[in-house]
């Protein structure tokens, strides 16, 4: 009999236990809101706009969407599947978007003594300064670099609150410069500009009517080729008297020349299907 309830409490220590672990998994995020609220739970979906997170109520499970804006801190404390270690004999670096496509750049991110950088694969040595994109501790939460094919070129995305930006970079043979930054004062901006102004016309509205804003991003896609880099540009205001919300996304080709100098030789207005599969990642 002993012996029985000896196993059955062990069973139930296992159970517990179990139960704990999965809980633990299941909990595993927190978002730290600018209001001083902790959500925890787990992450289901991110965009540059919002972030879902499941979390456990008095009813059971629920979503909720909160708006980066709100958001000062997200903690991960579990991955949604386990994280796999590169054997010793793989050529992928940890984290590809951290390491150009010919392996020779790798960004180093900012730290209390220095600021954003490329530097050659490996070691210290400086290859490029990002910090007149953003200084020391000032890249926001999420910085990330997409690579042109060729590895001559790339794109910076960072930013704070309600303003993602992208910065441009090419390597002229001998360092990594910055290029003109898309999205400030340029024909992006002037787009996304008019389409509010059309908006507020079909409302009869005054085009100098005061709107509140609330985001303007300008985010790499992708590289369609080494040349051309295609943007996802995201401008939103709102005029609360009417509760009525005015702007658009748009995907804008940039085409580089050789010098760096880049011109829009595309653009396209999205519909809300499409920015919903964006959003959704499909």
């Amino acid at each position: 009999m002993k012996k029985l309830f000896a196993a059955v409490v062990v069973l139930i220590a296992l159970i517990v236990l179990d139960t704990q672990v999965g809980r633990s998994q299941i909990l595993a995020d927190v978002l730290t809101l600018k209001s001083g609220e902790r959500v925890e739970g787990r992450i289901t979906a991110e965009s540059d706009l919002s972030v879902t997170i499941s979390a456990e109520t008095s009813t059971g499970n629920a979503e909720r969407m909160i708006s980066r804006s709100e958001i000062s801190g997200i903690t991960r404390s579990e991955p949604l599947a386990p994280v796999q270690t590169p054997s010793a004999d793989s050529s992928e670096p940890p984290d590809r978007s951290s390491v150009s496509p010919d392996k020779k750049w790798e960004y180093k991110a900012p730290n209390e003594n220095e600021g954003p950088r490329i530097v050659k694969a490996g070691t210290n040595e400086m290859g490029g300064d990002l910090s007149d994109a953003c200084g020391i501790g000032t890249c926001g939460g999420y910085p990330r670099l997409v690579w042109a094919p060729d590895s001559k070129r790339l794109a910076f995305y960072w930013g704070q609150g309600r303003t993602h930006q992208t910065a441009l970079y090419q390597f002229n043979g001998e360092k990594w410069i910055a290029l003109k930054v898309p999205g400030e004062d340029d024909e992006i901006w002037r787009r996304a500009n008019a389409l509010v102004a059309s908006q507020l016309k079909s409302e009869a509205l005054s085009k100098k009517t005061s709107l509140r804003f609330l985001w303007w991003t300008v985010e790499p896609d992708r590289w369609s080729d080494p040349g051309r880099l295609v943007v996802h540009a995201s401008l939103a205001e709102r005029l609360e008297s009417k509760e009525l919300g005015f702007g658009g996304d748009f995907l804008f080709t940039l085409k580089f020349d050789g010098a760096g100098k880049w011109k829009v030789v595309k653009a396209h207005k999205m519909s809300e299907k499409e920015v919903e599969k964006r959003e959704k990642g499909q």
